[in-house]
């Protein structure tokens, strides 16, 4: 008996890293941009679908906590795997700036409906099992399967994308199709004793936000890190792909590109504390950004420069999150941590907004040297604004003798 039953745990768990792994798909990630250019939309629309998708997510987050609530992780999770699946069908057809925006509203309501499901899925699982113990090793091995699979299906995609970039966002509907299998494989567990709960209210967002984010070193972390996010994850969205082109990588190459990110953000994850302890978190956050502008700018002199400015920027993207996330936690209160990081990720989000639609609208008007100087001049804002800042409310939270 005590056999069957690690057979059955052990079954359950390989679902786990077969879903995972197939979750994202990720074919399409090398292409998008290049696809949008090719069937018609401008720089200006491109940041309108981007935008639109982060739209989505800022009102997705309430009821699709509610859904995976009410509905149970699993269905939720098939919900989830469903859309992805339906927008990549979309994608892949669409010609029109319409029917882009329906497709990325629909893809990313997937993920929305699949944000912290897993999670609890897997952690509830284990406690069944009385495993929860294994939580940490269980995602890891899961996320080290999704960073091998992200690697591939980036290569693939961009050799897909020369045939026709629609190959590439099909092939990403197969996968999430592979994902959606491999739940309806899952069962249902019982939530733990432990769940608390995380869904979001306007009531506890407003709460938050006067009572937590008020406090001066957190309110003026999270301004020059949503800055700091926004320009990053802005110039990944809309710029990476054609200005990478541009500068000399072949498009069929292009996921080998993306595929050294995925590989410098798994190498970066092993460096962060020893960034930490030898740094420190505060003195990382403020000389990121100017790093990175320096990247962008020299970027925007230098065409050769340009692809290697960007692998700066995501390096350091990957590697200031993970110390954000410490100097957030630090400062929020035992009580409210949960909800007041997801406040923080609702903020960064509305950051985003704005300035996906004005890179958008500014890559159209001008030439790409300019918008890579304008996003410098927005990171070297960020930079100094945490470092007069955060110089004034305190500390380093974990200081060290270097310090």
């Amino acid at each position: 008996m005590a056999t069957q039953n690690s057979s059955v745990e052990s079954n359950e768990i390989l679902k786990y890293y077969v879903y995972v792994a197939t979750a994202w798909g990720g074919f399409h990630i090398p292409v998008d941009v290049l696809m949008f250019r090719s069937r018609g939309l401008s720089f200006g629309e491109i940041g309108l679908v981007v935008a639109a998708g982060t739209v989505v997510t800022l009102l997705a987050e309430i009821p699709s906590g509610y859904a995976a609530d009410r509905l149970g992780r699993r269905n939720s999770l098939l919900l989830s795997a469903g859309l992805m699946t339906a927008g990549s069908l979309v994608f892949a057809l669409a010609g029109t700036f319409p029917a882009f925006v329906f497709a990325q509203a629909t893809f990313v309501l997937g993920i929305s409906f699949r944000s912290g499901t897993s999670g609890a899925w897997l952690y509830d699982t284990l406690s069944e099992m009385d495993r929860e113990d294994d939580y940490a090793h269980v995602s890891g091995r899961g996320q080290t399967a999704l960073l091998i699979v992200m690697s591939l299906t980036s290569v693939a995609g961009g050799y897909l994308g020369q045939i026709d970039y629609g190959l590439a966002y099909l092939a990403t509907a197969v996968t999430t199709a592979v994902s959606f299998l491999a739940v309806l494989t899952f069962r249902e567990p019982s939530p733990t004793d432990d769940d608390e709960d995380d869904n979001l209210d306007f009531a506890t967002i407003r709460s938050v936000l006067t009572e937590e984010l008020t406090q001066p070193r957190l309110r003026d972390a999270v301004i020059g890190l949503a800055l700091f996010f926004g320009v990053a994850t802005t110039t990944n969205a809309v710029l990476v792909q054609p200005l990478s082109v541009a500068a000399g990588v072949p498009e069929a190459q292009i996921g080998w590109l993306y595929a050294v990110f995925t590989g410098l953000g798994a190498g970066i994850s092993y460096v962060t504390g020893w960034v930490e302890e030898r740094v420190g978190t505060k003195r990382t956050l403020i000389l990121a950004p100017f790093v990175v502008a320096v990247a962008l700018g020299v970027g925007g002199v230098v065409t050769l420069a340009v692809v290697p400015g960007f692998v700066v920027m995501r390096g350091l993207q990957r590697l200031v999150k993970p110390l954000a996330g410490q100097l957030i936690n630090d400062e929020l209160s035992a009580v409210s941590r949960a909800t007041g990081l997801s406040v923080v990720a609702l903020v960064y989000s509305t950051v985003g907004i704005p300035l996906r639609v004005a890179v958008g609208w500014a890559t159209d008007a001008f030439a790409s040297e300019t918008v890579l100087f304008g996003l410098a001049g927005l990171l070297l804002v960020a930079g100094t604004y945490l470092g007069v800042r955060l110089s004034t409310t305190g500390t380093d939270p974990r200081p060290t003798p270097s310090d």
